[in-house]
């Protein structure tokens, strides 16, 4: 099951506050909010007893008192979105797709434009919580270019990438300044690694407008002497001396 582990509640505790602040500035206009989740699951972690990615998102969503959205949730685990509609029956706006998150990326565009929307101008945010290595980065920089208005949270699996790049995977040759060119969003933020092990996931965000207070989160702005510091902590020399920018 996607998302087990050790620093699960951690993690969407993470997402819950970021989902918070971007629901937040929505209230306050007129937009329609498209969210879309690449890893979704089946919505629940059995295994540590908490919400997963699109339970958290739908509750944070009514905690604000938006109803102006729309939710895509894609997963290739045919029984954990068999689970996941089960949870998200009746609410409007919600849809859940069993397939390859590569190929669902590709379809956002025409998802927005489904919706009455206009992919230059759509507001919301692509979450990509990915199972090992399996992040979609050249659909995803494709995306950013069509839809700039869409934020982009990825939880940056460190640990994997080293792993995978040690064992000569050739797709895992992928450094983290190549991830942050190829999405190409003007701001980025990092929060601290969660759990105690800083080889664990990160979260990193991306967007075209500016951050703000989100320290308390314990994000960075990525040009920060902090962030600096994680990415030191947490790759290798010849990584972390790479230019993010």
């Amino acid at each position: 099951m996607h998302g087990q582990g050790k620093t699960t509640v951690l993690k969407e505790s993470a997402f819950r506050g970021i989902f918070w602040m971007n629901l937040a500035v929505q209230k306050k206009s007129s937009f329609r909010y498209h969210h879309f989740d690449l890893n979704s699951g089946c919505g629940y972690n059995h295994e540590v007893g908490c919400e997963g990615s699109p339970l958290v998102f739908l509750n944070v969503a009514d905690a604000q008192s938006v109803s102006n959205f729309s939710a895509h949730f894609v997963d290739r685990d045919r029984e954990a979105i068999k689970e996941l509609l089960t949870r998200i029956e009746g609410r409007p706006g919600c849809t859940a797709y069993n397939g390859e998150n590569r190929e669902f990326v590709k379809a956002i565009p025409d998802l927005i434009r489904l919706d009455h929307g206009n992919p230059a101008k759509a507001l919301g945010t692509v979450l990509c919580d990915p199972n090992g290595i399996d992040l979609p980065l050249n659909e995803l920089a494709q995306l950013a270019r069509i839809c700039p208005r869409l934020d982009f949270v990825i939880n940056y699996p460190a640990r994997v990438w080293k792993r995978a790049r040690g064992a000569g995977i050739q797709s895992a040759q992928l450094y983290l300044a190549e991830l942050l060119h190829s999405l190409d969003k003007q701001h980025w933020i990092i929060q601290e690694p969660l759990g105690c092990d800083i080889h664990e996931f990160m979260i990193l965000v991306g967007r075209n407008f500016e951050f703000k207070n989100w320290s308390r989160m314990r994000f960075h702005k990525l040009d920060s002497p902090k962030a600096g510091e994680i990415i030191q902590r947490s790759f290798s020399r010849n990584e972390s001396t790479l230019n993010l920018f």
